[in-house]
């Protein structure tokens, strides 16, 4: 995220699509895919950081994702 805001400043970055884990209160972890489409302002010297974001949980897809590789690895091993 870093290096995407320094990019922003840079006017080089105005879009962002990641995958991030997050670590919940409760010492849980889900996953968050992070779309951001549009910066809208940036000032950080003003204490001003206007964006637009959309997030979606993705935690049961890389669930799945885990499982699949696993099972695909037990098929190699098996093979």
């Amino acid at each position: 995220m870093l290096d995407f805001l320094a990019k922003v400043v840079k006017g080089e970055s105005t879009k962002l699509c990641r995958d991030v884990r997050i670590r919940r209160a409760d010492g849980s972890y889900t996953w968050t895919r992070v779309k951001l489409c549009l910066v809208r302002n940036y000032r950080p010297q003003d204490n001003v950081i206007e964006m637009l974001c959309i997030n979606f949980d993705i935690t049961q897809l890389k669930e799945t994702e885990q499982m699949l590789i696993k099972a695909k690895e037990k098929a190699e091993e098996a093979d």
